[in-house]
């Protein structure tokens, strides 16, 4: 995981952070960033989501082939403290087919991972 830490002398451990940084560059590249400075400052904030979304990337490969999915953070004007990661697939399935491909990824995969993630990250289809 890409985030910096304490270790016993109590100094951060710089090579921590540098792995945040690059796991953020690759999933710039894997995902279209819809606001690319509001999601890169959310992942910093929340890092310990980002080997999640990395994974996510790959399941998303497997059940729909070659997409870039698109990550979009959303913010509600009358609440200010929510935020969600919204992660949108777009597809040239069929539209049964590919709620199938989503429900699969939600029940097989999501659903087993970290609470925090599952309150931060909303996937969905285009």
């Amino acid at each position: 995981l890409g985030f910096p830490f304490r270790n016993q002398d109590t100094s951060f451990d710089s090579s921590v952070t540098v792995n945040c940084y690059s796991d953020i560059d690759f999933l710039k590249d894997a995902f279209q960033f819809i606001n690319p400075d509001e999601v890169k400052q959310f992942l910093l904030y929340h890092p310990e989501i980002i080997q999640h979304i990395l994974e996510c990337h790959i399941e998303i490969l497997t059940r729909f082939d070659i997409v870039t999915p698109k990550m979009e953070l959303v913010t509600d004007a009358e609440l200010s403290n929510w935020k969600t990661l919204f992660i949108t697939i777009p597809h040239n399935l069929e539209y049964k087919e590919a709620f199938k491909e989503l429900n699969d990824l939600l029940q097989n995969w999501a659903f087993y991972q970290s609470k925090q993630f599952k309150q931060l990250v909303t996937i969905t289809i285009e």
